[in-house]
């Protein structure tokens, strides 16, 4: 005969053994990571409550730590970005051209196009140094140019080249120089072109000095 109490206890046994293996095992550095953003959430949270703009930062960077996506930036199109080299030359060589001081800005109009405005971003290592400095222009300048598009026409392509001097520059500086320089350079190219006079002869208006 089997004895009760030994089978039960066995049972009892068995049946705690299946249930611990089959209950999730938390790693100690993921409890105590767990619990560490809970605090800092817990603290902005707090913090959130004085001021408006802390409240903003608290909640995107606790989502951010949290694990969540955090919202994609905007960026510049395909369609809005000059691609090709010979792009590049056309604006440079033939189109028009402004010094700002910090930056060249060229401009070169496609007769009947109607694409939407491009830029390039010309950022060579002996102007401006290392790849830390050279994204960063890039970044500036195409942000200038996505935040006011309204600044240049469609057909319109526009190419800037950064001196080492726009490293020392603020954004607002490098902003301004860049809408004053392509109002100036649109006015430029809608004002009519001066009649000059013909060779050895005298300009018009101009009475003929006689010896």
């Amino acid at each position: 005969m089997l004895d009760m109490p030994r089978e039960a206890s066995f049972l009892a046994r068995l049946l705690k053994k299946f249930s611990t293996c089959n209950q999730p095992t938390v790693h100690p550095r993921s409890a105590v990571h767990a619990n560490v953003v809970f605090v800092r959430a817990s603290k902005r949270a707090g913090a959130a409550k004085s001021s408006p703009t802390a409240a903003a930062l608290a909640a995107s960077t606790s989502r951010t730590e949290l694990g969540a996506v955090p919202a994609s930036r905007t960026r510049l199109t395909a369609a809005q970005k000059l691609r090709f080299q010979a792009d590049f030359v056309r604006a440079r060589q033939q189109g028009l051209r402004m010094d700002c001081g910090p930056f060249l800005l060229n401009a070169f109009h496609v007769e009947g196009a109607v694409t939407v405005a491009r830029i390039g971003v010309v950022t060579g290592k002996k102007m401006l140094g290392d790849a830390v400095h050279r994204n960063r222009m890039r970044r500036v300048f195409r942000e200038i140019f996505r935040l006011h598009p309204d600044a240049w026409p469609a057909g319109w392509d526009v190419v800037v080249v950064p001196r080492r001097s726009c490293l020392n520059r603020d954004y607002t500086v490098l902003r301004r120089l860049y809408l004053e320089s392509s109002a100036r350079l649109l006015a430029r190219n809608q004002a009519p072109a001066r009649k000059r006079p013909a060779h050895g002869g005298a300009a018009p208006g101009a009475e003929a000095s006689h010896a």
